[in-house]
């Protein structure tokens, strides 16, 4: 007999509806939803009440804990089951990685919600994909792509008359243009949003959505020098964040207030508003709103000349800076990104006397960061002997199971197939692609690792007797495809040969997987000395005339386990290019790509001719 989960779906969905417009609620049913999902064991209750929680904290501002949720609804979450799941947590994790200024991870997430298929003829959800890859070019500054996404994004909010993500989408294209200068078309879209809003807030759940849009045109006509017509628009967001209790949009409105106040030269009153947003700010506890306030008050301070409170809170923005990011190395980059900034505010002003002692103390101290850093590089030597040994031993772990599924399923086919339903032998195909893609996975996985942690050994080789012989390697191939290759004469260099081949491999293995549909490859190999900085260099050049590389993605090439979508049916473990800049590095050389879509791709790999 089955279990009746029905009362838990119910708070899961209760919860889900409440995120937004009444978080309160939203995080309570949630809670209870996860409460008894656990209790019950209710793995499916459980994912959804994670997801939930995920998506309050985000709106909470509260992203390290959105993330820990999203990562734990991850676990649990089954694409093929739940794609309508799969695409909310795909987001929410676009979202949270946008708000922790993670960019690259957060358009990953959206390119995963993008090949679900439950997008395909469902404007509603690719309106939100529009939404937040426009969110995440926005935080990067790339306004022009983040526009493009917005009214890609509106016209499908439009094409199913919600007018609650329209709105949305007028804000976030007021925000946008703004912030790129653009004080005309900021406030046509900011406008246009009011007024819907006003037309139309009985339709609206969403009562915040309308406190930010005042906000951003507010900011608008601050940053365009009109002051005087920004402060109602402040103040009637005051209200409206008041009686939905949103903290974090008085702290936007507080500042909004207090820049008018400073522009006036009405400093007790600029101050005064300073201060009430940074009350809000340490209430609200969300750290990037404390950094902005902080700074605020610093240059207000620093414009009244009043140097020693310009001081007090310059250093609680450096602090602040400084506690922002959690991993190690990463933090030591932010310290000296802040120190620099802060460095920089100083020399403006006679801060700059007044921090002499706390300088001398910062450069004592990137002088022990110096000595650190030679250690870290013993422990690194060690540390990849280390992952050598690891490699090895988990890829024969990994293996050895893996080839049993490989060989049972290869039984299972020969003795039982014509026993399977179509159900049961599509199945199958599925479970031996993905153990073969496993396969692939380790093996690409445990190159990479000998790449990145073998010791160097340099001879002399010929590089084009490595091309030919690669080429044998792919004999059949070539034959079945009848692709055309050309080698030109390549010079020898000092290199590891190995490696070199391998380079080969993967980069002439992707010019035959990616030509033209219906064309056959046509592939170029050239290489030619060139001289640079008094020392002698190879100049290769691999190019095929195949399908070509959007512009949009050509950052993402040498990423690990970075696949691009295609319209081919090729597949690959994302692992390869990744391989041959860790190949190209190792010999102290550089590879970029020149590409155009449709009309092919060139791979420029510049190796020294001799090691020093």
């Amino acid at each position: 007999m089955e279990t009746d989960f029905s009362q838990i779906d119910q708070l899961v969905a209760e919860g889900w509806e409440s995120r937004l417009n009444n978080i309160t609620r939203g995080k309570n049913l949630s809670e209870q939803a996860l409460q008894l999902a656990e209790t019950a064991s209710y793995t499916l209750g459980i994912m959804r009440s994670k997801r939930n929680l995920a998506a309050i904290h985000n709106a909470m501002h509260d992203y390290e804990q959105g993330l820990t949720y999203v990562h734990q609804a991850f676990m649990l979450l089954n694409e093929e089951e739940t794609p309508s799941d799969a695409f909310d947590i795909y987001l929410l994790a676009a979202a949270v990685y946008v708000r922790l200024g993670n960019i690259p991870k957060a358009i990953s997430y959206c390119y995963k919600a993008e090949d679900l298929p439950i997008i395909e003829g469902n404007p509603a959800r690719k309106a939100e994909l529009y939404k937040t890859v426009g969110n995440a070019y926005l935080t990067v500054q790339e306004y022009e792509t983040a526009v493009s996404y917005y009214h890609q994004a509106r016209a499908m909010y439009q094409s199913i008359g919600d007018i609650e993500g329209e709105i949305i989408i007028l804000n976030n294209l007021c925000h946008c243009l703004h912030h790129s200068g653009k004080f005309d078309e900021a406030l046509q879209y900011g406008h246009l949003g009011l007024d819907l809003y006003k037309t139309q807030n009985n339709k609206i759940s969403i009562k915040r959505v309308y406190g930010y849009n005042l906000n951003n045109v507010g900011t608008t006509y601050n940053k365009a020098g009109r002051y005087n017509e920004a402060p109602p628009y402040f103040e009637e967001a005051l209200n409206v964040f008041k009686q939905d209790e949103d903290v974090y949009g008085e702290v936007y409105s507080w500042r909004g207030l207090g820049a008018i106040s400073l522009h006036n030269k009405d400093y007790d009153e600029a101050i005064s508003r300073f201060k009430q947003s940074l009350s809000l700010a340490q209430k609200s506890g969300v750290t990037t709103e404390l950094i902005l306030t902080n700074r605020t008050l610093a240059r207000a301070y620093k414009e009244m000349a009043q140097y020693e409170n310009a001081l007090i809170y310059f250093e609680k923005f450096y602090d602040l800076e400084k506690s922002i990011i959690n991993d190690d190395i990463e933090k030591r980059i932010r310290n000296l990104e802040a120190t620099h900034r802060v460095q920089q505010a100083q020399k403006e002003s006679e801060i700059y006397q007044l921090k002499s002692v706390e300088l001398q103390k910062e450069i004592d101290e990137r002088k022990k960061a110096e000595d650190q850093l030679q250690t870290y590089a013993q422990e690194l030597e060690r540390s990849n002997k280390d992952l050598e040994n690891f490699a090895s031993i988990v890829s024969h772990d990994l293996q050895t199971p893996l080839r049993k599924i490989m060989v049972y399923s290869d039984r299972l086919q020969d003795s039982y197939a014509n026993n399977l339903d179509e159900r049961g032998l599509n199945y199958l195909t599925r479970m031996q692609a993905a153990a073969t893609r496993m396969q692939q996975l380790i093996n690409d996985l445990l190159t990479l690792s000998h790449v990145s942690t073998q010791k160097q050994t340099f001879t002399p080789v010929p590089l084009k007797e490595i091309a030919q012989d690669v080429l044998i390697d792919f004999e059949l191939v070539i034959n079945e495809k009848e692709a055309n290759i050309k080698i030109d004469d390549l010079p020898q260099i000092e290199a590891d040969a190995t490696q070199i081949r391998q380079l080969f491999q993967n980069l002439i293995g992707n010019a035959l997987k990616f030509h033209q549909p219906n064309l056959p490859p046509v592939i170029e190999i050239e290489g030619k000395v060139i001289k640079k900085k008094k020392q002698e260099w190879c100049r290769l050049q691999i190019r095929d005339h195949g399908i070509g590389i959007d512009e949009k993605y050509r950052e993402r090439i040498f990423k690990l386990f970075e696949r691009l979508p295609t319209e081919t049916e090729t597949k690959g473990s994302g692992v390869g290019l990744a391989i041959c800049q860790r190949i190209v590095e190792r010999h102290n050389g550089t590879i970029q790509i020149e590409s155009k879509l449709n009309q092919g791709t060139t791979f420029i790999v510049t190796l020294p001719l001799k090691q020093s």
